[in-house]
């Protein structure tokens, strides 16, 4: 048609086509601005938490700023317990937005909000969802942190730490509200296997504990024992049965050796910043020293971390000698085998003294005869060396009065060393390659063998021994030359 037309009347048409095509594009977007603008209610408003998750996770500021703001109004209505797959969407996009997060001042603005949520929650069975959830995700997500992101996710996983804190602060510290912050560390951080854990989040956490608290209680109040002893529970279960070297050591340095501050000082006019901080902590240190000595005494802590709590104690003791604080050591408790009365225990007799006695000296004497024997069998293979036909008869004898000796015990013979067994395997293959026959008695068992060499192809087999005692097993010894 447009063809058809004369050439003015075309393009007039033309013009008007334009003019359409422009005029519903723009109402297209305005359309597109208005269900922004209405959102949550026009996205998904069945699953909310899935709706703040995309928006929060936007590359446009202004739209994850408008998420956070609305977040936090929804938040603060949620009287509803948390399902864990609700909150970690819901986290899944805050980490994301403050992964998009740029300049240090908008980080910290961004951070300080997100933490704030832990105060805005009506219940405190929410709060520390939310605080487990987050805690979880940081978890998940910190092997992918670059390291140019780091720092910000350390400044949100301080001030999320001071938040639960001044979350028990504001409940008076009650023993549940401090029990589940426990529960939430140690399932979520301040894990005792480490092979699960990033180990850079546990130690921030560590270096963060006193800093944390000491904003959250203000040098004005001072944080009683009391309540100082119940927040110190997961680091001191840590210092038992954490695997991590690294970790102990840090928990050292980083919780318990800066409670030292809190000692009086004298002639010191001009406090650090440090020590004004760690002066509002009241520690009871006879009561520490004790609890100390209890742990590194329990059957349940890791050997390697047991020396390491001996230690401490010990430096803790000498500071408050230094600093004029009297710290008993122990009382060990005597053993008291009696009834519930408090009788006390008897004595020994004078019969069962030489009972005792008899004993001793029948266990001295059993273990002199398993040394001979082990001397004899030392002597005998070594003489062997010298592979004489005329000595083999020798060996022979020496061997047999060795077993008659040890069939007439009743005594459990003593174990081959390792150097002993090297010992007599390279004394093998030096009479494999001479050609000896020689016998042998095994020191586990006290049984005969005889040694047969045999050459076949060029392989020459040497069987020393062969036996199972407990779980140690004598293994043959196969030399191909």
């Amino acid at each position: 048609v447009l063809f058809e037309l004369p050439h003015r009347q075309r393009a007039f048409v033309l013009v008007r086509l334009v003019l359409a095509s422009s005029a519903l594009l723009s109402l297209t977007n305005k359309q597109t601005n208005t269900a922004r603008n209405n959102w949550p209610h026009t996205v998904m408003a069945t699953a909310p938490e899935l709706a703040f998750a995309r928006v929060l996770a936007s590359n446009e500021k202004p739209v994850r700023t408008r998420g956070v703001r609305k977040l936090a109004r929804w938040l603060s209505k949620k009287t509803r317990p948390f399902e864990d797959l609700e909150l970690r969407k819901l986290w899944r996009g805050l980490f994301y937005c403050m992964w998009m997060s740029d300049k240090p001042l908008i980080q910290e603005e961004l951070a300080k909000k997100l933490s704030s949520f832990v105060m805005l929650l009506p219940t405190d069975e929410n709060a520390f969802a939310f605080f487990s959830v987050f805690l979880g995700t940081m978890v998940q997500e910190w092997q992918g942190i670059d390291r140019l992101r780091l720092d910000k996710f350390y400044m949100l996983v301080s001030k999320m730490y001071r938040a639960a804190l001044a979350r028990c602060n504001g409940g008076k510290w009650t023993d549940e509200l401090v029990a589940s912050l426990n529960d939430v560390l140690t399932s979520r951080v301040l894990m005792t296997d480490t092979s699960v854990l990033p180990l850079g989040l546990a130690l921030h956490v560590c270096d963060a504990f006193h800093k944390q608290l000491a904003d959250v209680c203000g040098t004005q109040s001072s944080v009683s024992w009391p309540k100082l002893k119940a927040l110190l529970e997961p680091f001191l279960l840590l210092l038992m049965r954490c695997r991590s070297h690294v970790l102990v050591e840090r928990v050292i340095s980083g919780v318990i050796e800066p409670l030292l501050l809190a000692l009086p000082t004298e002639g010191e006019e001009e406090e650090d910043e440090e020590e004004q901080v760690q002066a509002c902590f009241e520690v009871d240190w006879q009561e520490l020293s004790d609890q100390l000595f209890s742990m590194a005494a329990d059957s349940k802590t890791l050997e390697r971390n047991r020396k390491s709590v001996y230690q401490l104690r010990r430096s803790i003791v000498k500071e408050c000698k230094s600093a004029g604080v009297q710290v008993n050591e122990p009382v060990l408790e005597a053993l008291d085998t009696s009834s519930s009365s408090g009788d006390k225990r008897k004595k020994p007799t004078e019969e069962e003294d030489e009972e005792m006695e008899e004993e001793e000296e029948m266990e001295q004497e059993e273990e002199e005869v398993v040394a001979m024997e082990d001397v004899q069998v030392t002597k005998a293979s070594r003489r062997g060396q010298r592979g004489k036909k005329s000595s083999t008869a020798a060996l022979d004898k020496t061997f047999t009065t060795a077993d008659a000796a040890s069939s007439s015990k009743t005594s459990t013979p003593q174990r081959m060393s390792k150097a002993e067994a090297v010992r007599d395997c390279a004394e093998g293959v030096h009479d494999l390659g001479r050609g000896v026959v020689r016998r042998r008695t095994c020191p586990v068992t006290s049984v005969v063998h005889t040694d047969k060499h045999q050459q076949h192809s060029g392989v020459f087999l040497f069987f020393v021994w062969s036996c199972q005692v407990e779980q140690c097993l004598y293994v043959c010894v196969l030399c191909v030359v």
